[in-house]
This record gives structure tokens, sequence and C-alpha cells, in this order.
């Protein structure tokens, strides 16, 4: 498993978008040409370098758990929130998303989960433990957002080339952007009685 920080923010109250596994990875390089996304988050990318774990989710935890006991750059992590991306179905994320979201749980760190699961025709057993790792991860994290490939695949009229992916990217860009913007958002002042406004009070 390598680690590496790959974009710095500067901004004052920071995010994080840590992406586990290559199609997150592939996902949040996209996402982060958003200058909006580039100026306010960190990217850290996890991924079994150079094959991967081939589809075995107990190596994917193994590789993580070992490189987390030496891990000298996610330990270094302060940001208001981070996000954890991982595309479900593989070794990597599957296995390593859980482990990565524990590990920045225990640091105080608040999470919100994006992960993708595979489609129907890829099977029940890989459903099952795709399905295992999210109950994990959703342990650690105030909230996991399901992105469905089938229901996408619906959306957008079974269409699986560029465009199809692009569409994901732009929904795990979305998700992210109106998390950020609901917890930034100014809570709404309760409204005075009429007497009060009119005399003034509350300005």
């Amino acid at each position: 498993m390598l680690i590496k920080e790959c974009n710095k923010s500067d901004a004052l109250e920071r995010y994080a978008v840590v992406a586990v596994g290559s199609g997150a990875i592939t996902a949040a390089r996209k996402i982060f040409e958003n200058d909006l996304i580039k100026e306010k988050f960190s990217l850290y990318e996890c991924e079994s370098l150079p094959l991967g774990c081939g589809g075995d989710v107990a190596v994917g935890r193994q590789k993580t758990e070992e490189r987390l006991a030496n891990d000298k750059i996610l330990c270094r992590l302060i940001c208001k929130k981070v996000f954890v991306v991982s595309t479900l179905g593989g070794g990597t994320g599957t296995g390593g998303a859980p482990v990565i979201a524990k590990y920045l749980f225990d640091r105080g760190m608040i999470l919100t989960n994006i992960v993708t699961i595979p489609f129907k025709f890829e099977g029940p057993a890989k459903m099952k433990r795709c399905q295992n790792a999210i109950n994990e991860m959703s342990q650690y994290a105030v909230n996991t957002e399901v992105i469905n490939n089938d229901l996408c695949k619906q959306r957008y009229r079974g269409r699986l080339g560029e465009d199809y992916f692009s569409n994901v990217y732009s929904l795990i860009e979305k998700t992210i952007l109106d998390s950020v913007s609901l917890s930034n958002a100014p809570k709404p002042q309760p409204k005075l009685p009429w007497y009060k406004r009119w005399f003034g009070f509350g300005k």
C-alpha cells in the first residue's frame, strides 16, 4: 500500500479527500480539476502497487494495516472534515477503506464515506463483501453515501462509456460540495415576536 499527499490546501478551514483504490483515485483526480475543490481540499491517494490486490479483500486489508502501522502521512492530517472515497468491489478499496476510516476516526477526524458498489451482474458474493465493508466503515462516519452503479446505469440509459463515468465522477463531486455547503450554512435565527421587532430588538 502506497499513501501519498497529492494536493495540499492552504485554506484556513481545509477539508481532505482520501481516495482508496485505483478507481477512487481516478475519480478523485477528476474532481480535483474543480478549482473550488483544489483550493479548499487536500488529496491523499492510497493504492496497492503495482498490481493492486488481485481482488482479494483480505490482502487489501493486510496491506493497509501494515502501511498504517508505519504511517507518516495521514497521521499528520488535521482538517475540518475528511471524505473517504472508495470504489468497492476489488481488494484495495473493499479491504483497505474500512481500515483507513477507523484509523482517521481514532485520530478525531469527522468522516463522510462516499462509496460506489458493483453492478448486480458481478455476483452476490462480491456484493456481500462490499456490504460488509460499508457496514464497518459506517461505524466511523457521520454519513455514508452509496452510489449504486446499477441505478446510475438506468439513470444514464445504460451507457457505460466515458460519458457514464464522467457522470459518476460528477455525482461524487456534487456529494462532496453539497456536504461542505451544508456544514458551512449559517444557522437560522429565531424569528422575534412582532412587538420586539417593532421596537428594534435583535438589531
